[in-house]
């Protein structure tokens, strides 16, 4: 586990630190692959150099005719961005398939290219866009092209000195329709068996341009060419379809292994590009998801070395209150709520499959387990212990034990959290919105219907009461 915690205030101090320590170190914004890696003893980390906090990291912004994304960018800000929903759509629609809420609010766009996963749900979304990797190193920075970005399983071109700083991608042009597709083993929390993005340029009933990345199906994501080849300069008939389906089959390296045979990737392959592409002959607006979140985002500077003793110390606000926490030096968010008598926030899988040790992190659901405790310096925490007030239960804990919506009561905490996350944006959801807000909760005592029905009431009892907020 890592001993010491140090926050970059910039790509050039990240590459240093990176340059100096080797090994040893490695470079954390959301740390959810990385906390799951450590806790499985899968590396010898000892620090962790935080690039949450560089300003160029957390952007979105134009900049001419490109889009920068930072790579500390959340994929539930690429969610609720306006812009990137408005010309870069093929991307929200990838984001919005990884994980669940919590791994949303804080997985990165930069880790899914650093951990190079093959499965990594947006990197087909961003091939297909032509998007480009901006790198950051002591010999100053580098675009690559992100088709040129990975050369292996879980390998990259990264130097040891460097970072990714952003993502650069063009607007997806108005004649284009694009399509992500993915299969995975359940609703949500799944790694992709397969995955698909396709972008269709179409003009005059004809196939102007076309790109389809393929993911979970070689070493690497990769563009079927021989597919696109196929359907450029043509009208989307069945027959072409299916041409350029077969041909992306033939083009798929696939693996056995626990999630899926390599004969059944390869059919599936074919069975989502065919799709994809009908779904564009029919002019399918794919769906864009409602953000779960208050809108906004607040930049929270990085601390000094001396505020946080290297990971050992830190202040924030816990359910209202000002806290210094200290002797947290390898702790997640999770163990060090829990050292201050807040056992709310429960531990059952370590590994942010399960949501029962959910807080609000700046108003956000987020699994505490997978939060290593530095990073919520200077920052808001929400936990259960929080919400009721003297004898005065919150109408979602009320409401919870009203309709049964308890059971054994171990994941009932993180239950109630994420759904008080949703309440805090909606006064009014609907089932659909429940159930995509409550997805990243597990109940092993399979008592989903009563939970749903909870957040409903509390729903209904709270806009009653307020009037709406």
């Amino acid at each position: 586990m890592w001993q010491d915690y140090l926050f970059a205030t910039s790509p050039e101090e990240a590459s240093a630190a990176a340059a100096r320590l080797g090994a040893a170190a490695r470079i954390v914004a959301g740390g959810t692959d990385l906390s799951v890696a450590m806790r499985n003893g899968q590396n010898e980390v000892t620090t962790l150099v935080d690039v949450s906090r560089i300003p160029s990291l957390q952007k979105i912004e134009e900049q001419g005719d490109e889009i920068w994304i930072g790579a500390a960018v959340s994929y539930a800000r690429i969610i609720e961005s306006p812009l990137l929903r408005e010309k870069a759509p093929l991307l929200v629609q990838a984001a919005q398939e990884i994980g669940s809420v919590q791994i949303r609010n804080l997985g990165t766009l930069g880790g899914n290219l650093a951990t190079a996963s093959p499965a990594g749900d947006s990197i087909p979304a961003l091939m297909s866009l032509g998007a480009e990797v901006v790198l950051a190193g002591r010999r100053g920075r580098r675009r690559v092209p992100i088709t040129e970005f990975f050369t292996w399983v879980r390998q990259t071109v990264m130097e040891k000195d460097e970072i990714i700083e952003a993502m650069l991608v063009s607007p997806q042009p108005q004649s284009s329709v694009g399509v992500f597709m993915k299969h995975g083993l359940r609703r949500a929390h799944a790694i992709s068996v397969v995955n698909a993005a396709l972008l269709l340029d179409i003009q005059d009933g004809m196939v102007a341009d076309a790109r389809i990345s393929l993911g979970a199906v070689a070493p690497t994501v990769f563009r079927a060419t021989e597919a696109e080849r196929a359907l450029v300069g043509h009208p989307l008939t069945p027959s072409r379809m299916e041409k350029a389906a077969d041909l992306a089959m033939a083009a798929s390296r696939p693996i056995d292994d626990i999630r899926g045979t390599a004969d059944y990737r390869r059919h599936m392959v074919g069975v989502l590009v065919r799709r994809g592409l009908e779904k564009i002959a029919r002019g399918e607006k794919p769906a864009l998801m409602p953000p779960l979140n208050r809108p906004g985002f607040t930049f929270v500077p990085a601390p000094t070395e001396k505020e946080i003793a290297g990971g050992d110390r830190i202040g924030l606000t816990v359910n209202g209150m000002k806290t210094t926490l200290i002797g947290v030096r390898g702790k997640n968010l999770l163990y060090a709520l829990r050292g201050i008598g807040l056992l709310g926030v429960r531990d059952a899988c370590s590994a942010g499959e399960c949501g029962a040790c959910t807080v609000l992190l700046d108003g956000r659901a987020v699994t505490s387990c997978l939060v290593p405790a530095p990073q919520a310096h200077g920052r808001v925490v929400e936990t259960v212990e929080g919400l009721s007030h003297g004898d005065e239960l919150h109408p979602l804990q009320e409401a919870f034990v009203t309709h049964a919506g308890t059971q054994c009561g171990y994941c009932t905490s993180g239950f109630i959290m994420s759904a008080k996350a949703l309440l805090d944006m909606y006064d009014s959801p609907n089932e659909e919105l429940i159930k995509q807000a409550l997805a990243g909760n597990l109940c092993r005592c399979t008592g989903y219907y009563q939970i749903v029905e909870a957040v409903e009431a509390a729903a209904a009892k709270m806009s009653g009461r307020t009037g709406g907020r």
